[in-house]
């Protein structure tokens, strides 16, 4: 039988059986953070957030396989979110930064060693990632969130703290030594990740309160993140915007047109602290013209 005649064998006994074959082609990305995995099949992102905070293979497989099935590309975050709990000391006034911050920073010393023994176990187990970055579903690894700046008085630190760049470098170094082929780095723009030698992975998050317009405000850091070799993820704040859903989701086909590498979207719930709601909200509610749009321009899920 030849390969035509067999494919089209295979075709007919798969929709005889309900069984549907679904390939992917992508542009960029898209979707929010910390989903609940079973969304992944509902077909309206093609990119997610997740997070390991532990080594759980069965968790994590499971996660990874259901991502590859539907076709969503993932940046995985590892091990614990905040680096204010590893704080050991204060270093001075942060003189070397370039990030657009409206207070003096200062650098702090975080317990490097401890850190590495909690992701020690992430990579002893390696290989359970390989084949996920090997085919694209896994695009970026990231370890905590914004260590450029962070709030560390309840741990004994300064309220307006940045880590040690080579703290970070020491960790990301770590890791690219296990995971070369993706980027490894932080939620922190490309101010503070071009610091580093071995950090890949850059973000930045617009609020629509920012001072200067969402496409100037994108356009800017992604010269930057270019200019320093970085994979970056625009990231757009659902829970702080004061915008209807139409405004909030048009963004999205901007940032992939203006040429992310990633579009994320925080955070999955409402959460009362914060006086918007969550994707989970806004997504049920995205009018069927958009995300045609999105899906137009950022890249589209085909099935077949």
């Amino acid at each position: 039988m030849n390969f035509l005649l067999r494919t089209i064998v295979l075709l007919v006994v798969f929709i005889s059986l309900g069984i549907t074959m679904v390939s992917y082609t992508f542009g960029v990305p898209w979707g929010p953070m910390y989903p609940p995995v079973e969304k992944f099949k509902d077909g309206l992102f093609t990119g997610a957030v997740v997070h390991f905070k532990r080594f759980d293979e069965s968790l994590m497989k499971n996660i990874l396989e259901t991502a590859r099935r539907y076709g969503i590309k993932l940046i995985i975050s590892i091990g614990p979110s905040n680096p204010c709990s590893f704080f050991i000391s204060e270093v001075g006034m942060d003189e070397k930064n370039t990030c657009d911050f409206r207070r003096k920073h200062v650098l702090i010393h975080i317990d490097v060693e401890r850190i590495i023994s909690l992701l020690k176990p992430f990579m002893e187990h390696g290989e359970i990632f390989d084949e996920y970055i090997t085919d694209g579903t896994i695009v970026g690894i990231r370890i905590f969130d914004e260590p450029h700046d962070i709030d560390c008085s309840k741990f004994g630190g300064p309220r307006f703290a940045t880590v040690l760049p080579d703290d970070m470098d020491r960790i990301y170094w770590q890791l690219s030594l296990i995971f070369p082929k993706v980027a490894v780095g932080s939620t922190s723009p490309p101010c503070y990740m071009k610091r580093m030698k071995n950090g890949r992975l850059s973000f930045a998050q617009y609020r629509w309160d920012h001072r200067v317009p969402v496409d100037r405000f994108f356009r800017e850091q992604i010269i930057e993140a270019r200019e320093n070799d970085l994979f970056f993820i625009g990231a757009l704040n659902s829970n702080s915007s004061a915008v209807g859903n139409d405004v909030f989701f048009k963004a999205i086909p901007l940032l992939c047109e203006l040429g992310v590498d990633f579009v994320t979207l925080w955070k999955w719930k409402t959460d009362p602290r914060y006086p918007h709601p969550g994707v989970e909200d806004r997504i049920e509610n995205i009018s069927p013209e958009i995300l045609r749009e999105i899906k137009r321009r950022c890249g589209q899920i085909k099935t077949f």
